[in-house]
């Protein structure tokens, strides 16, 4: 597998709870060629807080081969009458 994602960050507005986070998912070549890959969470998903996304790539004869990064968002938002702080 190449390619695998940079570590992300981003920042939340104290109006937002969440943070959608985007990324191409990795390359993948096989001999066979079929592989798929998928990433946990996937891309596109919510996010808070510091978050490991793996990617794992399986060709037809059950092989695979992962790669991890992290997802950070920070930032402060507002719950019942007080702030939270969410930072990494």
């Amino acid at each position: 597998m190449s390619s695998c994602p940079n570590d992300q960050s981003a920042s939340i507005d104290s109006y937002k709870r969440t943070a959608k986070i985007w990324w191409n998912k990795p390359n993948s070549t096989d001999n066979s060629g079929y592989s798929l890959v998928t990433c946990d969470p996937s891309s596109g998903s919510d996010f808070l807080g510091r978050t490991k996304v793996t990617c794992t790539a399986c060709d037809k004869s059950g092989n695979d081969v992962s790669c991890s990064f992290y997802v950070d968002v920070n930032g402060m938002f507002f719950i019942e009458n007080s702030y939270l702080l969410v930072q990494y």
